[in-house]
């Protein structure tokens, strides 16, 4: 307050009040109060209200987040199935491939090179999975790729039984080399 030539001047000290209702910031997602007479405005946010989608953000990148209306509260719906927030949300179970959280939150499966089987089952017949790799009898064997069994044409994406063809022409193969080598037997024993 000052006096000038006889008049008094009144003038509001910035972010002055006196009372909770000259706070009155016209948010209704903030209660507003005075500190005392001489006192500050305080704005306190309330607890999950929003004006806009913007002040729903929890910054989860599988979760919708949305604001009902002015005054409203939030909501963080899920976006659904194959979202992900790290690696391991992202487990495909599949020993032959990587699995990686892309920046998009979706998984990536990406194959390994040089793997083409999980469990025998996978291999042809009589031939062992070592180390991801079809090999006969197991232990030092040659290994890689089988006909038919190669990268994308089974359900373990890159490492698994693509065709059974291969596996029955395989078993073909060998009862017809049982059979060539019985006839020369027999045809030794005669003489």
């Amino acid at each position: 307050d000052t006096c000038d030539k006889g008049t008094c001047n009144h003038e509001p000290i910035l972010r002055c009040c006196n009372l909770d209702a000259e706070c009155d910031d016209q948010n209704v997602c903030t209660t507003d109060n005075c500190t005392g007479p001489g006192g500050t405005c305080v704005h306190k946010q309330v607890a999950n209200c929003c004006n806009l989608n913007s002040d729903c953000d929890d910054h989860d990148p599988c979760t919708a987040d949305k604001c009902t209306g002015a005054g409203g509260m939030c909501t963080h719906d899920p976006v659904g199935a194959g979202c992900c927030r790290a690696d391991r949300d992202c487990d495909d179970g599949n020993a032959c491939t990587t699995d990686r959280c892309n920046g998009g939150s979706t998984c990536e499966h990406t194959p390994l090179a040089n793997c083409y089987c999980v469990t025998d089952d996978q291999c042809p017949s009589g031939q062992r999975c070592t180390e991801h790799s079809c090999s006969l009898g197991g232990d030092g064997g040659v290994g890689g790729p089988v006909e038919g069994y190669a990268s994308g044409e089974g359900a373990f994406g890159g490492c698994t039984v693509g065709g059974h063809a291969s596996r029955r022409s395989s078993s073909g193969a060998t009862l017809l080399g049982l059979a060539l080598l019985a006839l020369l037997a027999r045809r030794r024993i005669r003489r």
